[in-house]
């Protein structure tokens, strides 16, 4: 009786070892590295950005979610931006939400800036070159750019 307790000793580790084996394999085949979930951290950048290039001509970089591109008159309180970039949409209009927001963007042919109900700081460049911060006073509005119709601001940010 004892050889046989020895023998069931052994076929049983044996079987544990086995399925032991067989779970491992199983659990390793599953895990594919084709199929990580995406990564959870945030890069800020704009939702849709290539369809609105597309179809708007101007470039939504990135940003915080505050300040989102609308359609103008969809609210009273709207920064407009007025471009010659594109003579179907001469103006672009972007609402605040919040008390603060930043928008990096990119809208060629800029010539006027108005803020809406908080005042507004663009960063702009002319002639490829960065000018200094262009401050819009709440409800108000500021010329950008050279005279020069060649040398239009190019819009590369909104802050609030």
């Amino acid at each position: 009786m004892h050889v046989t307790r020895k023998a069931a000793l052994a076929g049983g580790l044996v079987v544990a070892g086995t399925i032991a084996g067989s779970l491992i394999h199983a659990v390793s085949a599953q895990a594919d590295p084709e199929s990580a979930p995406p990564s959870l951290v945030e890069d800020y950048t704009y939702p849709g950005a290539a369809a609105i290039e597309a179809s708007r001509h101007i470039t939504l970089v990135s940003g915080d979610g505050n300040i989102t591109l609308v359609e103008c008159g969809s609210q009273s309180d709207l920064i407009e931006v007025e471009s010659y970039n594109n003579v179907s949409d001469a103006v672009y209009c972007f609402a605040v939400r919040g008390d603060h927001g930043q928008l990096s963007l990119e809208i060629p042919k800029v010539f006027f800036i108005w803020a809406g109900d908080e005042s507004v700081t663009a960063t702009i460049t002319v002639a490829g070159e960065e000018q200094p911060p262009v401050v819009v006073p709440a409800n108000d509005g500021e010329a950008v750019g050279a005279a020069d119709p060649k040398n239009h601001a190019v819009l590369l940010e909104l802050t609030v």
